[in-house]
């Protein structure tokens, strides 16, 4: 994680946040050290809505950069432990380093693809079928083993399910031998019978 000041009295570094604590991040784009962490919103009926995931390394609340006010939470999936930088230096260095400038502005970009890519799994009606995409798409180097970041009731929040939707489309899919569980991976393409 390359440090973007000179000099380092520009930055604040948060306590730790436990899991499922929310912090709401107002001025700042914030670069994650340690941890994992989900971007939400809360819809009108209540409901979360995942719009990012972060992990280690991760920028989160990059918006508010360009905004007086960041309208999302960021709800620790594990511990975690946050560097915050202020707006206006972190600006500035944007202004003075155009390598950083850049590697910022394609990380924007992968996330804008990200973000393209969950919206259309949100369009997916059928839970097999987004359950199935979802795991396609987040697949390791394998092709095959998917490693989950949280909980099954996480990956329901991310997927816009309700968990008990997710716990019988994940049964349907192993029984048809479509995937095999284990404790934190799902893998996929098991015929039945192995």
């Amino acid at each position: 994680d390359r440090f973007p000041f000179r000099n380092r009295s520009h930055w604040l570094q948060l306590a730790r946040r436990r899991r499922h604590a929310r912090a709401v991040v107002q001025g700042s784009a914030t670069s994650r050290l340690d941890g994992r962490a989900r971007i939400c919103r809360l819809d009108a009926d209540g409901r979360e809505i995942v719009l990012h995931r972060a992990g280690p390394g991760d920028w989160i609340a990059e918006a508010s950069l360009f905004s007086e006010t960041y309208h999302c939470d960021a709800v620790a999936v594990t511990d975690v432990r946050t560097r915050f930088y202020p707006k206006a230096p972190f600006r500035a260095e944007l202004r003075r380093d155009p390598v950083l400038a850049e590697a910022f502005v394609a990380r924007l970009a992968h996330e804008v693809m990200a973000l393209r890519t969950r919206i259309e799994q949100r369009r997916i009606r059928s839970a097999d079928e987004r359950v199935s995409s979802y795991l396609a798409l987040n697949a390791g180097p394998d092709g095959r083993t998917v490693t989950l970041d949280g909980t099954i009731k996480d990956l329901a929040v991310e997927l816009g399910l309700s968990h008990e939707a997710l716990y019988r489309t994940l049964a349907r899919l192993e029984a048809a031998g479509r995937i095999r569980r284990a404790k934190a991976t799902i893998v996929l393409g098991f015929p039945v019978g192995i």
